[in-house]
């Protein structure tokens, strides 16, 4: 896996991110996690050779410790109407979990732990780092 330059590290902050995105972000620019270089809104491409999307990212890439993190909201959890029909809300809820499922599986398959943050989650520098540590 080599480094991109276009790659973005836990100091910086990109436009239109989500609270949930925030706060893990806040996370990793202190502490224990300070130490260790965290990139957001990695090409799944770029640490996957094989994978078939050019579009998708992990949320965050953890290379010193080997895993992806991947945030995940209710969205990816049960069907939300964002001002559509209920048809394509269902449509874009099974095309959400099918992106999801395929990303989970280029991660393992290329030697990475994947790491699920679900939403609700209590983010704190304790328990990401006890998420992230106790996943296999």
């Amino acid at each position: 896996m080599a480094l991109r330059s276009r790659w973005h590290d836990q100091y910086t902050k990109l436009p239109n991110q989500s609270k949930f995105h925030e706060s893990v972000r806040e996370v990793f620019q202190t502490g224990w996690f300070r130490s260790f270089k965290c990139y957001q809104e990695v090409p799944v491409v770029d640490v996957c050779d094989d994978y078939h999307s050019t579009r998708h990212r992990f949320d965050w890439v953890l290379p010193d410790l080997g895993c992806v993190v991947e945030l995940h909201g209710v969205q990816h959890y049960k069907v939300v109407n964002r001002g559509t029909t209920p048809v394509q809300a269902a449509k874009d809820f099974a095309a959400g979990q099918a992106r999801d499922d395929g990303k989970r599986t280029a991660a393992l398959e290329a030697g990475w732990r994947y790491v699920e943050v679900p939403y609700g989650f209590v983010c704190n520098e304790q328990n990401l780092k006890k998420l992230i540590l106790e996943t296999e």
